[in-house]
Parts: structure tokens; C-alpha cells; sequence
């Protein structure tokens, strides 16, 4: 069983609030068009699965919504500030992400490849013959 489960907001910082950055930023245009966001901000939570109503589907529901709207709050926030708030007392961490070179795009889809005939070989196709 897990403990915890986490939320994980987003905020591009060219995107307006009418707009969705996985229009805007795919794997394509990033990597291979050299067209990534400015940069990306992030706001994540930890809760403690222990605390979420998941039994009760009136309170569950309740609790989502909460953090749906806390979520447009902080949003709201970025849309104001060009921040996401911290919770920490330590403030905001600011670092950069850049690929050292193309192979580590190429990594990515190898590790993809390597689970497929993973599975594909525990749990591939029987022969109907």
C-alpha cells in the first residue's frame, strides 16, 4: 500500500491563461525543433494517503475539488507573479535543466523499448494455431 501520493502543478511561462503548454511544447519541438519553454515551474505536494477520504465517495469527491481549487489559486498566483508560492521555509529553488547532449533524448525511448519487450515477453501473444 502506498503512504503518500503526490500533486504536481505545472506553469510555462509563455503560455497564457486561455492556453495548454502540451499544445505548445511536445517532445518534437522541443528536442528535435530546439523550441523548449523559457522555463518550467513547478509546485508539488506530498499528502499521506492515510488522510484522503478515498472510501467515501461524497468526501472524496469534496477533497478533490478542494485541491482542484487550490491549484487555479496558485496559478492565479503565477499568472500575477511569474511564481509558483513556496511552501518551504528555505524559499524558492531555482536551477536549469538542458540536455547534455541528443543520445539522452535517445535513452529515454530505449529505456521505453526495453519495458515493452519486457512485458511483451512475460505476457506476449500465444500463438492461435
Amino acid at each position: 500500500m502506498f503512504l503518500y501520493t503526490q500533486q504536481a502543478i505545472i506553469a510555462n511561462t509563455c503560455i497564457s491563461r486561455d492556453k495548454y503548454g502540451q499544445d505548445y511544447f511536445t517532445l518534437r519541438s522541443t528536442y528535435f525543433q530546439g523550441r523548449p519553454p523559457k522555463s518550467v515551474n513547478l509546485h508539488i505536494r506530498r499528502f499521506k494517503v492515510s488522510t484522503i477520504p478515498y472510501n467515501d465517495s461524497v468526501e472524496f469527491e469534496k477533497w478533490v475539488r478542494e485541491r482542484w481549487i487550490e491549484k487555479d489559486d496558485l496559478l492565479e498566483v503565477y499568472q500575477q507573479t511569474g511564481r509558483l508560492p513556496s511552501q518551504l521555509d528555505q524559499g524558492i529553488l531555482d536551477t536549469a535543466a538542458k540536455l547534455h547532449s541528443i543520445l539522452e533524448v535517445l535513452r529515454m525511448f530505449a529505456v521505453l523499448g526495453y519495458v515493452d519487450q519486457y512485458i511483451f515477453t512475460i505476457f506476449g501473444v500465444k500463438d492461435k494455431t
